[in-house]
């Protein structure tokens, strides 16, 4: 399959060298010997882990706009979310058997005369307030990263929050990859699965490795996508599942080298700007090469 602009399976010679190294499990060359975020010593995990800077947020959401787009295409703009709000419900006490939903109205006899007012307040002092109270904060509320809306079912949100996890640091190195991307699954789903099940929704960890490596639930829902897509576009799924397939990997090596490559320190970072509507081109409905490969 030859990369495409479409697709977003271009790369730049520097990440294609990047990707030839670490497949073959190589340290890149050219990486910086000092962190410019934390000044510590530089290294590839340490590339991957240190949090001083947007790297990691931007090699999160690199991630999610991958998914997203593809969710686009198979479920249309409207049918997608950014950052959904999970309200926590909260708990109250059950109806008591046999109590009618709708009690009947009062009859006149039955009325209950209302109370008399409640005496007014004295009057407030003229003291200054007390400048160190103040009111409660809001609960903090959930907030997943992504909803699909009609991914399991049609009138139904799939609320998604993704994690990629570095298998390569010190923390994994007794634990079997599988058994770390299903560690992380089950901290999001007792995180999220509660609130999002009472609201109706269902809950989807999007968990991967920065290997390429899936977790479960994440190829639960690109397989979804690639049901959809196939069906739409006319073309058999393993077609589209391959191409899906090709497409998250790279995905996974851009933004993996993102953050060994681009700079911690703001003021060595180069502005980037968006490009304006009008210079945007109509993208076809579909990749035209999809048919050729499944001609093939």
């Amino acid at each position: 399959m030859l990369p495409t602009t479409y697709s977003s399976t271009v790369l730049s010679p520097q990440v294609f060298r990047d990707g030839l190294f670490l497949r073959y499990g190589m340290v890149p060359p050219g990486l910086a010997s000092t962190c410019d975020g934390c000044g510590g010593p530089n290294s590839l995990t340490h590339a991957q882990n240190c949090m001083r800077g947007p790297n990691v947020n931007y090699r999160h959401f690199v991630l999610v706009n991958a998914v997203a787009d593809l969710a686009t295409q198979a479920f249309g703009s409207s049918a997608i979310d950014w950052e959904p709000h999970i309200q926590p419900t909260l708990p109250s006490a059950p109806l008591p058997a046999g109590q009618p939903i709708h009690p009947p109205p009062a009859t006149p006899a039955q009325t209950i005369p209302h109370p008399p007012p409640p005496p007014l307040p004295p009057p407030a002092s003229t003291a200054p307030a007390d400048t160190n109270t103040s009111a409660a904060p809001p609960p903090n509320q959930l907030r997943g990263d992504l909803a699909i809306h009609g991914l399991l079912e049609r009138g139904s949100a799939a609320i998604l929050d993704f994690r990629l996890t570095n298998l390569d640091s010190v923390t994994y190195y007794t634990s079997r990859p599988h058994d770390v991307l299903k560690q992380a699954e089950t901290s999001k789903n007792t995180k999220y699965q509660a609130a999002v099940t009472a609201n109706g929704s269902s809950f989807h960890p999007f968990v991967v490795s920065t290997d390429g490596l899936l977790g479960s639930s994440a190829d639960n829902v690109l397989k979804l996508i690639a049901t959809r897509l196939a069906k739409k576009w006319q073309v058999s799924y393993s077609v589209v599942r391959a191409w899906i397939n090709r497409r998250i990997s790279v995905t996974i090596l851009r933004a993996t080298s993102l953050c060994m490559r681009r700079s911690r320190d703001p003021a060595r970072r180069p502005s980037h700007r968006c490009p304006s509507p009008a210079s945007v081109q109509a993208e076809p409905p579909a990749p035209s090469f999809l048919w050729e490969l499944q001609e093939h």
